[in-house]
């Protein structure tokens, strides 16, 4: 199941996630932007259901683990609480991440003015992988919170 932010929120990310790519960008260090901007998650029970028992997703700060930076995502529910992903980009598996952690936490730590991010209107769906790296969405629903 997957959560796609408001357009308004989603801008913001790409926006942030394009910064991030500028900054890093070099000859030694290859970064690009995951597409689409969804938030993947597992949730126990269908889409109707699950749009009324969610009372807050929040988006938490970016971190850098296996070439990917992501965030995780804090679904609460009525019922507890789902945790989900956000891949924001993704480093060439040959980059020099390690060599260049250091710029890329002061990097990160002056981009950091969007996180966390409280998402107040989204649209809740299943994705279904069609072929390679094609994604749709089926059964969607607009939540607001």
């Amino acid at each position: 199941m997957v959560i796609i932010p408001h357009s308004t929120q989603l801008n913001l990310l790409a926006v942030y996630s394009q910064k991030i790519i500028k900054l890093l960008n070099s000859k030694d260090f290859f970064i690009y932007r995951k597409q689409p901007l969804w938030i993947d998650f597992d949730a126990p029970s269908n889409i109707n259901e699950l749009a009324k028992q969610i009372v807050k997703v929040c988006i938490l700060e970016p971190e850098l683990v296996d070439f990917t930076l992501s965030c995780k995502v804090l679904i609460k529910t009525n019922s507890g609480e789902l945790f989900g992903k956000l891949t924001l980009c993704n480093f060439k598996a040959d980059s020099k991440v390690d060599c260049d952690s250091a710029r890329l936490e002061k990097t990160l730590s002056k981009e950091n003015s969007i996180f966390p991010m409280e998402l107040k209107v989204f649209r809740l769906a299943n994705d279904v992988r069609i072929s390679g790296f094609s994604v749709a969405v089926q059964e969607e629903k607009w939540v607001r919170i």
